[in-house]
């Protein structure tokens, strides 16, 4: 075989595995963005039809350390805890606060206003996961409903009330979860644009075409019941991904809630997100062979979560078809070309989705610098997503939120 001979059947291979690899993601970002377009445009925020007939509630916060920010969550729970007992005075709320191996004002601060303590002291159950299954394991046999919000969170006034609504119709729901915008940062926009586009559109794209949405480990409620039927011990550092799957494969349908509104700080470190990224790898490569074989079986709901999974990361895909505009070959360019025009769809689609689209395109101007970062993280995500990886805490800020207590008493 001659030289060119063998360079043209290297490129066809490399073609053939490029479209392998990014074809899963634009078929599922294709599908979920039409979808999500006909959501916004058959479909309004409405408000609740009724109130449940739940009688109990727990909203659950873990916590490790986080006396920077639970006061502002608990604040904006508390308000949202009196606008459901306005329209039911009936149901049972309480807040309870997971402090997780915490060593700093966190307990005093939840207690101080009004929250509930559990304390789980193990340092050697380390992560948000342990956390949650200790909460369930203590609090199952006093609440119908569990609602989960992470300690850095804002919730909207009428989000429990969404909740409770939901929750007579669905035995799991997953709120709309964004992050707090940063209207000065290009950096922290551009992120924020890519959690909408996890979090919103891909979610809404699910909702209309009747599948499940997932859960996004934050803003998320359950039956108490399903902890009969799905177990919440997860072992990966991407607890709710594979808390997700469980249910999937459980045969449970998580339910798109636009009206349960929660944002949150979004850690923007190499670290976080690799540690994110890593486990997710470790997820897919134990859980996709069982997922395409049971779509094989006939269950063809799991479609759509298989595409999911096999899915690279954005900036992994927009580095592949770069490369591949690059092959000597018409089909793969055009290919490529195809390829860049589902995520240009996806990405307006996302901006559209959130406060200030102008901000957010104008913020793509960074995204380059956004796809070298990523690929630079590469190593760090293949370390994550080893068996003994370990989950690490994300540094908050330093400015410490206003700690005193409202003077108006959280009867709830």
């Amino acid at each position: 075989m001659s030289s060119a001979m063998a360079l043209h059947l290297f490129f066809e291979v490399l073609a053939a595995v490029l479209v392998l690899f990014t074809l899963p993601l634009l078929l599922d970002l294709l599908l979920l963005t039409l979808a999500a377009l006909w959501f916004a445009r058959s479909r309004k925020i409405g408000k609740p039809s009724q109130i449940s007939g739940l009688k109990s509630l727990a909203v659950i916060i873990p916590a490790h350390n986080e006396e920077v920010l639970l006061a502002r969550a608990v604040q904006s729970l508390n308000i949202a805890k009196q606008n459901l007992h306005l329209q039911d005075a009936n149901i049972a709320v309480r807040t309870v606060v997971i402090a997780h191996n915490c060593t700093d004002a966190t307990t005093s601060i939840a207690r101080n206003f009004g929250a509930e303590v559990l304390e789980l002291n193990a340092p050697a159950l380390k992560g948000k996961h342990h956390a949650l299954a200790y909460a369930f394991d203590q609090l199952r046999d006093q609440f119908e409903a569990f609602f989960v919000i992470d300690a850095d969170s804002l919730l909207s006034p009428e989000a429990l009330v969404a909740a409770a609504d939901a929750l007579q119709e669905h035995k799991a729901i997953q709120g709309r979860y964004t992050a707090i915008p940063d209207m000065g940062s290009p950096r922290s926009l551009l992120t924020g644009l890519a959690f909408r586009g996890m979090n919103v559109v891909r979610a809404r794209g699910r909702m209309q075409l009747g599948l499940s949405c997932g859960i996004f480990g934050n803003g998320f409620a359950l039956r108490t019941e399903l902890l009969d039927l799905v177990s919440c011990n997860t072992q990966s550092v991407a607890e709710d991904l594979e808390f997700h799957l469980a249910l999937l494969h459980a045969g449970v349908r998580v339910q798109y809630v636009e009206s349960v509104m929660v944002q949150s700080e979004i850690a923007n470190t190499r670290q976080q997100r690799a540690r994110w990224e890593g486990g997710r790898l470790r997820l897919v490569l134990q859980s996709l062979p069982t997922m395409l074989l049971d779509v094989l079986r006939g269950r063809w709901r799991l479609i759509e979560p298989a595409l999911d999974l096999a899915g690279l990361p954005l900036a992994q895909e927009v580095f592949l078809l770069l490369l591949a505009l690059c092959l000597p070959f018409f089909w793969i360019r055009v290919y490529a070309l195809a390829g860049f025009a589902i995520l240009g769809l996806y990405v307006s689609t996302a901006a559209h989705a959130g406060p200030n689209p102008q901000a957010d395109f104008l913020a793509l101007l960074r995204a380059p610098g956004y796809v070298f970062r990523k690929l630079v993280s590469l190593p760090a995500i293949l370390r994550s997503s080893r068996r003994q990886a370990e989950w690490v805490r994300t540094e908050r800020g330093t400015q410490q939120i206003n700690t005193a207590p409202n003077n108006r008493k959280d009867h709830s």
